[in-house]
């Protein structure tokens, strides 16, 4: 073998092998004529990514260069008593341990009933809720708890202060949807 193939031979088995399939190196090219060795283009190192910084137990709270999320994705629970319903201005009013909150209503609000989904129609004051808002006090959703059996058996709460399904309606077969 003449000097340039052995130049040329151990340039390519000193080449590092590529490590994907798209990232080989260009095959060096024949000898020219006159004899000289071709230049061996070997890519650049990659970069590695520098290790993450260890947690500072000192530190509590958010980092103050992250940025605050968008208005729109911030979610808050509200739980209290309704106080009062505006159906026609898609408002609910609820009182709760640190005062009335006023939530509106959209078409993508789910409301949860003690048995599934139902319509913001049966949200009634007085009734126990939680909710889900945004910043915007947009509910997001809204779930009435199932009444308090204790209250049912208060008086006044039953027909006959004893707990169990509601009496039947003049003119409605039992089980009827009321």
């Amino acid at each position: 073998m003449d000097r340039p193939a052995l130049a040329v031979l151990a340039a390519a088995l000193l080449a590092p092998a590529p490590s994907r399939a798209g990232d080989a190196a260009p095959a060096p090219s024949a000898p020219s004529a006159r004899g000289a060795a071709p230049l061996s283009v070997t890519p650049p190192p990659r970069a590695t990514p520098a290790p993450p910084k260890p947690a500072d137990p000192a530190k509590k709270g958010d980092d103050p260069q992250k940025p605050p999320p968008p208005r729109g994705t911030v979610l808050e629970d509200v739980t209290g008593t309704v106080h009062g319903v505006d159906r026609r201005a898609h408002r609910i009013e609820i009182d709760t341990a640190s005062g009335r909150v006023a939530l509106t209503l959209d078409r993508n609000t789910l409301v949860y009933g003690p048995r599934g989904l139902v319509t913001p129609l049966d949200v009634q004051p007085g009734a126990t809720v939680r909710a889900g808002r945004n910043a915007d006090f947009l509910a997001y959703w809204i779930a009435v708890r199932a009444a308090d059996p204790a209250a049912a058996s208060a008086p006044g709460g039953g027909a006959s202060g004893k707990s169990g399904p509601p009496p039947e309606r003049e003119g409605g077969a039992a089980g009827a949807a009321p």
